[in-house]
């Protein structure tokens, strides 16, 4: 008969070793969650201001269509189409149906900037101003007003006078971040006799 073989003992994890390894797991899995949730809150970030951006050029792109349409008459009759005009808002006129006046629903359009709600608002005719452009806060929307020359006229408190704003020839839409950023903006001409 053979010699009998002295048994080795098959070892395995002690206790301690087991709570080492899941305290490294736990901290690795934590250190994973924070990395998660902070990435996820840059996407959500970059998604609000992507998404403020969108349509903050979508009500740009609507009021430069509006500015270009001001002025307009069917009649072909002069008529400026800057009614009012103040670094804050505008309002715009034209003629489409031709009857010599301005005075219908649709042919005079409103838009105002709310900087406490951070809205773009928009009205026509005499109906009150809606909601146009909201999520705008952090930001300063304004208008600028210039002149044959391309000179940028002053808007005096008040707003422009009937003599400066039949001189426009060009409205600035300008979006300036509150924190020093870069500031977006759209030039369009605007349809005045003169």
């Amino acid at each position: 008969m053979g010699a009998v073989r002295p048994r080795r003992r098959m070892r395995g994890s002690s206790l301690v070793e087991l709570l080492v390894a899941l305290a490294f797991v736990a901290l690795v899995a934590a250190q994973l969650a924070a990395w998660m949730q902070a990435a996820l809150a840059a996407v959500h970030r970059l998604e609000a201001a992507t998404g403020r951006s969108r349509d903050l050029w979508l009500g740009f792109d609507a009021i430069a269509t509006d500015v270009r349409l001001a002025g307009f008459s069917a009649s072909g009759a002069p008529l400026v189409g800057l009614a009012t005009a103040d670094a804050a808002g505008l309002t715009l006129v034209h003629d489409a149906n031709g009857d010599g006046d301005s005075d219908d629903g649709s042919e005079r359009i409103r838009y105002r900037f709310d900087a406490a709600a951070g809205i773009l608002r928009r009205g026509t005719g005499s109906a009150g101003l809606q909601v146009f452009v909201d999520r705008l806060h952090g930001l300063d929307v304004s208008f600028a007003y210039h002149d044959t020359n391309g000179t940028r006229l002053t808007v005096p408190g008040g707003g422009l006078g009937d003599a400066a704003r039949s001189a426009v020839r060009r409205i600035d839409l300008i979006a300036q971040p509150q924190d020093g950023g870069p500031a977006t903006a759209l030039a369009v001409r605007i349809r005045n006799p003169g």
